[in-house]
């Protein structure tokens, strides 16, 4: 969901790099078979994955929540000569969307995907990651994104989802736990010396963050 206009909405679309066929059926799919579709990558969103990633070449790309791997898909498009994704999700039953997909695009020998608590896996992981995807469970962004930024080459990026969450960023009275931790990462991040960042209104808004 956005908060901007649908018009809006349709005008950046028709202004943007079209959604690969792949990626339409998959979108499909997971609106028809999976529960909360609403949760997947938008199409926009989703170009822009794809479009930092071809510029990045990464040779190692870190996702924490896969959902059914429409991201990994996106960010697969610039991986690099014998990289690899490495996808980290708690839920093991969403395989049959996504591994056909993965199959018919080339990637599933590219992507090693980790089942569990994200927190609970990320102590084992090596580095060092040239980017990483964080779009899972909100009040774990603080925990998640200091996990991961001693994992992060130099330079490499982090780009956190649904950073506005549905304009509740800005509503003092939001202070459910997922908006209460969407709203202090985000308050950390903007003063975290170790990091340049810059809070985009794509869809629910994406974090982009650079390491020094």
């Amino acid at each position: 969901m956005s908060i901007i206009s649908t018009a809006l909405q349709d005008y950046i679309s028709a202004h943007s790099a079209p959604e690969p066929d792949l990626l339409a059926r998959l979108r499909r799919e997971t609106h028809l078979k999976v529960l909360y579709p609403r949760m997947l990558t938008s199409p926009v969103q989703g170009r822009f994955l794809a479009l930092l990633s071809r510029i990045l070449q990464p040779q190692h790309i870190l996702e924490i929540g896969t959902f059914t791997g429409y991201g990994t898909l996106c960010m697969a498009e610039g991986l690099a000569e014998g990289g690899k994704i490495t996808t980290l999700d708690r839920n093991p039953e969403r395989e049959f969307v996504y591994k056909k997909y993965w199959q018919e695009a080339g990637i599933w020998d590219k992507v090693e995907f980790q089942c569990g608590p994200a927190l609970d896996l990320l102590p084992d992981l090596r580095g060092p990651f040239d980017l990483i995807f964080i779009d899972a469970d909100k009040q774990n962004y603080r925990a998640y994104y200091e996990a991961v930024l001693p994992k992060l080459r130099k330079g490499g990026m982090i780009l956190t989802d649904n950073v506005l969450w549905y304009g509740k960023v800005v509503d003092p009275s939001a202070q459910d736990k997922e908006s209460r931790g969407i709203k202090a990462f985000n308050d950390f991040v903007s003063k975290d010396p170790r990091v340049s960042c810059l809070l985009l209104p794509l869809g629910d808004g994406i974090m982009w963050i650079q390491k020094h």
